[in-house]
This record gives structure tokens, C-alpha cells and sequence, in this order.
């Protein structure tokens, strides 16, 4: 998932150069419990890594972990057409990605995915947006490139 709030990004253009710079994409709410336990457990087991820069890969594949153990257990069989059905009816409220409910619609589609908008600060991705999620305040306009520190 190549994008600006990428540690490769930070590494090659450093914090003058990547800083400010602001992305929309599907990502974790960091004031989520869920976010919070999830988190603990990726930094025992990658401790030379950061969730922040794993977020659409991990957020992504918990949730969808967490859909097929929730349609599985509802469903009581592994039966395609009976999981199909399971699934349809998926209403998780707790879940680590910004938006509402997990929720499908008749084609499929989660329904309650948000996006965020995620600024570079300091050498991280934050939240600035939505504000219910947010981590720190947008900063626009943006300082020069002669007022950024080095």
C-alpha cells in the first residue's frame, strides 16, 4: 500500500520534505479500544515496527478476520450458501477501521466505511480528520519550505 504516510516516504525525503504533506485513505481509528489491543499486540510481535505505518494492511485484515469468525459463528456451518446469508446480516459496532458499523448492502458493500485524512507530522501519519478520531489539528496552509526545520 505505497502512499505518503508510508515509512519508506519519511525515510527518503526526511521530516522538511514529508512533513504537512495530507492523504485521504481508509484508516484505523487510533482512539478505538479495539485500535488500542490490537496495537499492544502488533508491537509484541514486530517491536522494530509501528502500526501507523501498517495501518490499511493490519486494519484491513483484522476486520475481515473478524467478519468471517462473526458469520461463521452465526452461521453454525461452513455451508457457502448459509455463510452467505451470515454474512449479509453482519452488523459489528466494534472494529478498529474510522466509520460506522460493519454493515453490508445488497451488493456487498460495507456501507459505513469512512475515510480519513491523514497529515505528516513529525515524521508520522496522524489523524486530523475526521474529528472524532482525529490525533492533532490540520495544519493549512502549510509552512514554506524556507520555514520548515531540517
Amino acid at each position: 500500500s505505497p502512499g505518503m504516510y508510508e515509512a519508506q516516504f519519511y525515510k527518503a525525503l526526511g521530516n522538511r520534505y514529508s512533513d504537512y504533506c495530507i492523504s485521504n485513505v481508509p484508516w484505523y481509528n487510533p482512539k478505538a479500544e479495539l485500535t488500542r489491543r490490537v496495537e499492544a499486540q502488533f508491537n509484541k510481535q514486530f517491536p522494530q515496527e509501528k502500526l501507523m505505518f501498517h495501518a490499511l494492511n493490519v486494519g484491513f485484515t483484522f476486520e475481515a478476520m473478524m467478519i468471517a469468525a462473526d458469520a461463521f459463528k452465526r452461521a453454525g456451518t461452513a455451508d457457502g450458501a448459509q455463510l452467505a446469508d451470515a454474512l449479509r446480516k453482519t452488523n459489528i459496532a466494534e472494529h478498529v477501521m474510522i466509520g460506522g458499523p460493519i454493515q453490508f448492502d445488497a451488493k456487498g458493500q460495507n456501507t459505513h466505511i469512512a475515510s480519513a485524512c491523514i497529515q505528516n507530522r513529525g515524521g508520522e501519519p496522524k489523524v486530523v480528520l475526521p474529528e472524532s478520531a482525529a490525533q492533532a489539528k490540520p495544519v493549512f496552509p502549510v509552512p514554506g519550505w524556507q520555514e520548515r526545520k531540517a
